[in-house]
């Protein structure tokens, strides 16, 4: 290895010689910048949700959605006990309480009230609210044109027509639009009040407010028909019962009238006296029995006898008139109350009035209720703004990659050298072409940025091998070692790029016609490096040594000293070696390589290398001391890198200023 640079010590990273907290955070702190630069750096994806938001708001506000009106009428509950003639009311009044407030509620949206106002505003035939009447719109209208027009493409007949009963269809149409009013109606009492609003909504305004009031005057005019009709019913029956009391009072007079004509009644004063004398006589009998005189005692009992049952007559015949009387009596006095009722209810018959009145009638409004489109375009607009946020930030959190240079610094606690934006051609020829005729391109200033940390970062030390590898293939490892190999070699310095990657050898791809011979037959003592190094040619300011093709396994090719002796001889004849390995997660061949290099650069591509991969690529090579190894971003989007790091930020990183120590 060459000499040691000053690092930012990585033992809070390391345990028992291995790294284990690439990539993790304190999952309890949230970093509140940290969110606003992210979200900073997703300001397009919210800007973009937001628009679509909004678009799509106004779409449904100002297209979709029809326009509705609702009209309001007031109604209030009048529970006062006003006698309009002091009369006992037949027919009860309204109560106050909770029950019958939820009651006159349940009223006013029932169905029996709804259909009134639909039979009285002819409703079945307005297509507000017969649905079979509104010529379809929006998505219905569509998907009748497309049936009307593949109807004539295929020539298809049209359905026989069925006949249905009419009176069973013009009952479910009647259904039907009562059931839409019941929909269009709302009713709410005001708490701790007795009144009620009746809300109409529908489509035309001057509707909305007719049949709110239509409907408001036709439950008064149920409350007062309800009223009449039970007084009606109960003068009937008033008058019947009336009349068959006046029978039995006729029938019970006429029993005493009989009765007096039949009988011969006494008067109570005489019969009195019959029983006083009754009484005298049976004592004069009782004495002259003491005495033995029989022939007056026999007159005497005999006369006792008649007076006994003359006593007797007079008495059951008071008896029966005055049972005759008290029946009259009773018979009297219900007929004369049913009379007065009777009367009464035949006075209320005309003054009835409804528990309820009509506080403040619906006027037909002048805007429409909804849509309400500034406030959807704003719910729209602030659902837009957090659902691009959310997802700005989801997206943060399962994306596994990097970002920005400081981002990698910051998770590895390693240096970062650079960034190498992607070369904006397809196919190796072509990205080596980009290279040599555009020296001033972002790409060959990211790359003198780079070559320039490596070489000032270690002051005293001597770096003359780099090793470059990756995590996985296709990181754009290997353009970026032949950029660098480049600029080394532009600057007038001997410099070797090797192909070390023996498994997936590419690097015919840049260079047509490449040697077939190369490390392979270096490291088995078949050629020398004049045999098969090709020197530089074609404007590339640096010599190669291609890798060939090896049959046995590359890593036990490499395990042998020779490599290093091939190293330690190639110090002698360059400035500068650049050693593309292969990836480190795919073969164990860049562990062996990378032990005989002074430098370790390690390329994470741009927002693809997930966290996770470069944690386990340095624990491949956790011998390497930590200050002999530095990272570079490759394949970066400048664009988007501006947004995250910002374009100062960029800009030190193009020129080799923002080293992250």
């Amino acid at each position: 290895m060459g000499g040691s640079m000053h690092h930012k010590p990585l033992d809070h990273m390391m345990r028992d010689g291995r790294l284990a907290r690439v990539g993790e955070a304190d999952p309890t702190i949230v970093d509140l910048f940290v969110v606003a630069r992210q979200l900073w750096r997703g300001k397009w994806i919210i800007a973009a949700s937001t628009l679509i938001a909004v678009a799509l708001g106004g779409y449904y506000a100002f297209g979709l959605a029809q326009e509705t009106y609702r009209s309001t009428a007031t109604i209030v509950l009048d529970t006062r006990e006003e006698m309009v003639v002091d009369l006992q009311s037949v027919v009860g009044r309204l109560g106050a309480g909770e029950t019958q407030l939820n009651t006159e509620v349940e009223v006013l949206q029932s169905r029996g009230l709804a259909a009134q106002v639909v039979d009285q505003l002819d409703l079945i035939n307005d297509p507000v609210f017969n649905g079979r009447l509104a010529p379809p719109t929006g998505l219905a209208a569509f998907e009748g044109q497309v049936r009307n027009l593949f109807d004539g493409l295929f020539g298809q007949e049209d359905a026989p027509l069925v006949m249905e009963d009419t009176g069973e269809m013009n009952a479910q149409i009647r259904f039907d639009v009562t059931r839409s009013l019941m929909q269009k109606v709302t009713v709410r009492n005001v708490p701790t009040t007795y009144l009620f609003h009746v809300t109409v909504e529908s489509s035309d305004p001057r509707k909305s407010a007719l049949v709110a009031n239509t409907l408001v005057e036709l439950y008064i005019r149920d409350q007062i028909q309800t009223k009449f009709n039970a007084t009606e019913q109960a003068t009937d029956w008033l008058s019947g019962r009336v009349a068959e009391l006046g029978s039995e009072l006729a029938a019970a007079e006429q029993a005493v009238a009989d009765f007096n004509t039949s009988k011969t009644l006494v008067s109570t004063a005489t019969l009195a006296a019959q029983e006083t004398h009754l009484k005298e006589l049976r004592a004069t009998i009782a004495a002259q029995e003491d005495r033995g005189i029989s022939n007056d005692l026999t007159a005497l009992k005999a006369e006792e006898a008649r007076l006994a049952r003359a006593v007797q007559r007079g008495g059951e015949d008071q008896l029966e008139v005055q049972q005759l009387a008290r029946e009259v009596q009773a018979v009297r006095v219900l007929y004369e109350y049913f009379l007065g009722r009777l009367k009464e209810a035949t006075a209320q018959q005309g003054i009835q009035r409804a528990d309820s009145r009509i506080l403040s009638p619906a006027i037909t409004p002048s805007h429409p209720a909804s849509p309400q489109k500034a406030r959807i375009l704003a719910l729209c607009l602030t659902f837009g703004v957090i659902l691009g946020s959310a997802l700005v930030l989801v997206r943060g959190l399962f994306s596994r990659g990097f970002s920005t240079p400081h981002d990698l610094a910051a998770a590895t606690g390693l240096r970062v050298f650079g960034a190498v934006p992607k070369i904006p051609v397809k196919g190796r020829a072509r990205v080596l072409r980009y290279l040599l005729d555009r020296p001033t391109s972002a790409v060959a200033e990211a790359v003198r940025g780079l070559r320039t940390s490596i070489e000032f970062t270690a002051p005293g030390a001597f770096v003359q091998v780099i090793g470059v590898t990756s995590a996985h293939p296709d990181e754009g490892k290997t353009t970026a070692a032949l950029a660098l190999a480049h600029s080394f070699g532009a600057l007038g310095r001997r410099v070797l790029y090797i192909e070390g990657d023996l498994r997936r050898r590419v690097l015919g791809e840049y260079f047509p016609h490449m040697r077939e011979r190369g490390l392979v037959a270096l490291l088995e003592g078949n050629a020398t490096p004049e045999d098969v190094i090709v020197k530089a040619h074609n404007g590339f300011a640096a010599d190669l040594l291609p890798g060939d093709a090896y049959h046995g396994s590359p890593a036990d090719l490499l395990a042998m000293r020779r490599f290093g002796e091939l190293i330690d001889d190639l110090r002698r004849r360059y400035d500068i070696i650049i050693l593309d390995t292969p990836p480190l997660l795919a073969v164990p061949d860049a562990r062996i390589m990378l032990q005989d290099v002074d430098r370790v650069l390690l390329g994470v591509e741009w927002s693809r290398t997930n966290k996770e991969a470069v944690a386990e690529a340095l624990e491949r090579i956790d011998d390497i001391p930590p200050s002999s190894i530095g990272l570079f971003l490759s394949r970066i989007n400048p664009k988007k890198m501006r947004a995250y790091a910002g374009r100062r930020g960029y800009d030190n990183w193009m020129t080799g200023k923002g080293i992250v120590r």
